[in-house]
């Protein structure tokens, strides 16, 4: 009886062989679309995904395919590495698990190779061989806007200023602007009419682009900046998009923000006029507390036309700007002794500070509705200045006004 039933047992295992084989004769692992007999265990892999792609766009990577058609056929799986195509989804990063036919991939650094293997899986859970695609992670150039001192459009030309920030909104989408920074010097005589004249252009933003604002030295009378917070209160600005948080609770005179461009995480100090050590303290525990982010000050007075940090600009870069490895950009705007300047910087840390400083309010009409276009391209690492005429419809193109910084360190902070 013994000897019967291994024999039978044998005759069994044999027909069980012989059906595999049969499977795998017709090409059912790794790409065959015939099922498993009835009765029989699943081992047959699904055909692999066709015509696979991946395709680089603005800080992500568009990934299409074409599902096969086993019947059998219960989704997808997606794998990615950043050295090698993966050969399993154990290998790499499982993105994701469908039965979708694309998928967008969000990624962090421009130039960083990307290596994608697609999966397919059967209801029995066996994958197909990987259908496999690679792209390069890629940022578009990416454009910062500085708004010098608008107190002469305020008090005498609205029009202006209400064309200057309507040409910003426009033009938000095919400039990639991803934050417009106001100088200071927001009004003239810190009155409500010239309030209500920048209040009505600033607004031209509003669900088009983020700005900051800079408290200048008009915008303040005997110390007070009343009329700045009523007119920019702190419980509209909470809401706007990118701000993070403020000084003294309650008042917009020194605030923070937060954004991302060029797959870089940044941080916006804007502080008020002449700030004092306290403030300046302040400024350099949020540059602590946001070490992961490049920082911008923003600042009404810093850097002179003559490109020299005069007694305002040299206590700011002593006590904040050169301490901190993450300062990247100051902007200002105050003097008007010249219209334009520029300087580069080492910090203590070895880090380059870029330092920008304009102003056009002596000109016609309060300054012509310039403003600074300053470009920031991952690819070529550079940064490309221009300055342009809301009012007149052309750019300034002396050396001051318009310039490229080869060779700029912008990137990511590891």
């Amino acid at each position: 009886m013994h000897e019967l039933n291994n024999h039978r047992r044998n005759a069994a295992l044999a027909l069980l062989a012989a059906v595999v084989l049969a499977a795998l004769l017709s090409g059912g692992c790794g790409g065959g679309s015939a099922a498993a007999p009835a009765g029989a265990p699943d081992v047959i892999a699904p055909a692999a995904a066709a015509r696979f792609t991946a395709l680089p766009g603005d800080g992500a990577v568009a990934l299409s395919w074409e599902n096969p058609a086993d019947a059998d056929f219960a989704g997808v799986v997606l794998a990615r590495a950043t050295d090698t195509f993966p050969l399993s989804p154990q290998q790499g990063e499982t993105l994701y698990a469908g039965d979708a036919r694309s998928f967008l991939d969000p990624c962090a650094r421009h130039g960083q190779a990307l290596y994608y293997a697609l999966f397919a899986r059967d209801a029995a859970g066996n994958l197909s061989t990987a259908a496999t695609a690679s792209a390069s992670c890629a940022f578009k150039p990416f454009t910062f806007v500085a708004i010098p001192d608008t107190q002469f459009y305020s008090l005498d030309y609205p029009a202006v200023f209400n064309g200057l920030t309507q040409w910003i909104a426009d033009n938000a989408r095919a400039w990639n602007i991803k934050i417009v920074l106001h100088e200071g010097d927001i009004t003239h005589n810190n009155s409500n009419s010239e309030w209500a004249n920048a209040v009505a252009a600033m607004s031209r933003l509003n669900n088009a682009v983020p700005y900051v604002l800079s408290v200048g030295n008009h915008d303040i009378t005997a110390g007070s900046t009343a009329r700045f917070n009523a007119n920019f209160p702190y419980l509209t600005m909470k809401d706007l998009p990118g701000f993070g948080g403020v000084y003294e609770a309650g008042k917009m005179d020194n605030a923070y923000y937060l954004f991302e461009a060029g797959g870089v995480e940044w941080l916006v100090l804007s502080l008020i006029y002449n700030p004092s050590d306290a403030v300046l303290a302040w400024a350099g525990d949020m540059a602590q507390q946001y070490a992961d982010r490049r920082v911008i000050l923003l600042t009404h007075a810093y850097l002179a036309p003559d490109g020299t940090r005069w007694s305002v600009g040299e206590n700011i870069w002593n006590k904040f700007a050169r301490l901190h490895p993450n300062v990247t950009f100051v902007f200002n705007g105050h003097y008007t002794d010249g219209n334009a300047a520029r300087l580069a910087s080492t910090g203590d840390a070895g880090n380059k500070v870029y330092q920008m400083f304009a102003n056009y309010q002596t000109e016609w009409f309060g300054g012509k509705g310039q403003i600074r276009l300053v470009t920031l391209d991952p690819a070529s690492e550079s940064i490309s200045v221009k300055t342009w005429s809301t009012l007149g419809k052309y750019y300034v193109t002396d050396s001051g006004n318009e310039f490229v910084i080869e060779d700029a360190a912008f990137g990511p902070l590891d």
